[in-house]
């Protein structure tokens, strides 16, 4: 099978990772909510496997937040009045730090959690 090379497509909500021919629609979902509050993401591990399609939603309980993956090129942001939520195509193995980029208070530099994609050949379905 011919690989494509990788490519990113950031909408308005939405990111999307791709490495292959595999159409997200034939892969399995995983739906996460992330809570952030002074200081803290929950949960601060989100665990999936590649090859999984993964939503996303950030919420805030107090002060604006974001969740900021270097390595996958996602920033977002969320307020009290707004939540965001976007999708990525887990097609790299890999331990994704995220972290929260805003600096309205100390606290929010001490804000990290990880995106964990496991390989494909831990995947048992």
């Amino acid at each position: 099978m011919k690989r494509m090379a990788a490519c990113i497509l950031i909408a308005t909500a939405t990111t999307v990772l791709c490495g292959s021919h595999v159409s997200p629609q034939q892969t399995p979902h995983h739906e996460f909510v992330v809570h952030t509050r002074r200081y803290a993401f929950e949960p601060a591990r989100l665990e999936v496997h590649q090859g999984d399609l993964v939503r996303i939603t950030v919420r805030t309980e107090d002060i604006p937040h974001s969740f900021v993956v270097d390595a996958l090129r996602i920033s977002k942001k969320a307020t009290i009045d707004r939540s965001v939520t976007f999708e990525l195509f887990a097609d790299r193995a890999g331990v994704y730090p995220y972290y929260c980029n805003l600096m309205l208070e100390d606290g929010c530099r001490n804000m990290t959690g990880q995106l964990v994609v496991l390989p494909e050949e831990t995947v048992s379905r």
